[in-house]
């Protein structure tokens, strides 16, 4: 710790890059043994465990029948599934855990895992012409009390049944083949772990550091990416005007504490005008902070101290006043609600005079029905009916 005079804040030492190299791989080894512990026990469950066992357990849902396909945005097969009267005595789920965004996989409901030495979802697609045996990976779309969709892929060139036994080509290479009757089971979910990963080899990359991860490898000395990560450096280079070696390498730089981050002192007169005229003296204060914060700021304080209405100011003021693209994000779906219900009731005037768009990222059925109208699902969808018009 560097020494300090009374009163002066506290600046530790920089990391060393040995330092910075351990605690970041250390970071990947977690996340992979994470992985490797989910994935393993999914196998297990799914090939030790009778199908009944697993719907005893909410993992999976027997006889299912499709009640309709229609093609989603991303030329995704929309699979509505349903208990049919004709196996169940009544057309509710029994209790299960699947939610919007698990991931699925429809398996031939004739299909006994057991003749397959254990192995669950090894069935040839299409292999009578009818759907047998196939077994399709899928994404939890929507769920109710007897209605369950799941978004599908199918191979390219593979043909569909639209539920009533008749076939048709769909978009992005035809709507998936499906059995008569369904099993819908519950698979571990890898694109979490994905996702973890790709961000540790950015930070990786931004701190010139090597980094070993389940998918991939990064050497400090080389500036090669994979296809994915290079896409999105440039997304994020176009939507910053910022270049890989500044920007976003100083912020992360600063983050480890490997650069100290740095602030300017703002005018009293930096904030004109507010768009909620009740915000108390500290509230106003944390907003001219964090505004004049080159790196990061950090607003802190109590329970019910106006810590969510100051940030809801602090975004209009970056996205109106700034002219930035802000990206908000919260601990919850309910948290994120909470700040957009407070950007919208103190900006929406503002903003739509400002032609500035405001989109809730997140599956539709975990946000709140009063911004249903706020999520890219249902504006992408009435773009759709627009160009259709």
């Amino acid at each position: 710790m560097a020494p300090t005079s009374r009163g002066a804040l506290h600046q530790p030492e920089p990391p060393s890059q040995e330092l910075l190299q351990k605690w970041l791989q250390k970071h990947a080894d977690l996340v992979a043994a994470e992985r490797k512990v989910e994935e393993d026990e999914s196998r297990l469950l799914l090939s030790k465990c009778s199908p009944k066992l697993l719907e005893r357990n909410g993992l999976a849902l027997l006889g299912l029948a499709v009640a309709s396909i229609s093609v989603g945005l991303g030329g995704k097969a929309l699979v509505e599934l349903e208990r049919p009267v004709a196996h169940h005595d009544r057309p509710q789920f029994p209790p299960h855990s699947f939610r919007p965004g698990d991931i699925v996989q429809l398996e031939d409901h004739s299909v006994d895992p057991s003749s397959k030495g254990g192995q669950k979802g090894k069935g040839k697609s299409g292999e009578s012409g009818d759907g047998a045996g196939t077994t399709l990976p899928g994404v939890v779309y929507r769920t109710s009390e007897t209605k369950i969709i799941v978004a599908a892929s199918s191979p390219k060139g593979k043909r569909s049944t639209d539920g009533a036994g008749s076939s048709k080509e769909g978009a992005s290479g035809g709507l998936p083949e499906l059995p008569i009757r369904i099993r819908l089971v519950k698979v571990a979910n890898s694109a979490t772990f994905d996702r973890m990963e790709w961000g540790l080899t950015r930070v990786a990359r931004a701190l010139h550091l090597s980094i070993k991860t389940s998918k991939r490898s990064v050497d400090a000395s080389s500036s090669d990416e994979d296809d994915d990560t290079a896409e999105s450096a440039q997304a994020d280079t176009a939507a910053s005007g910022a270049t890989r070696s500044d920007a976003p390498s100083s912020l992360m730089r600063a983050l480890v504490g490997a650069e100290r981050p740095q602030w300017e002192t703002l005018p009293d007169d930096a904030l004109p005008h507010l768009f909620n005229p009740n915000l108390n003296a500290s509230q106003i204060a944390a907003i001219k902070f964090a505004l004049g914060a080159k790196h990061f700021a950090l607003i802190h304080g109590p329970p019910g101290t106006g810590k969510t209405t100051a940030v809801a100011e602090l975004v209009l003021h970056l996205a109106l006043t700034q002219q930035k693209r802000v990206l908000v994000c919260g601990a919850s779906n309910l948290a994120a609600d909470n700040l957009l219900e407070r950007i919208i009731a103190r900006g929406a005037d503002a903003l739509a005079k400002s032609r500035v768009g405001i989109t809730r990222l997140g599956h539709p059925a975990r946000v709140l029905a009063s911004l249903a109208e706020t999520t890219l699902d249902q504006q992408a969808q009435g773009v759709v009916r627009r160009r259709t018009a």
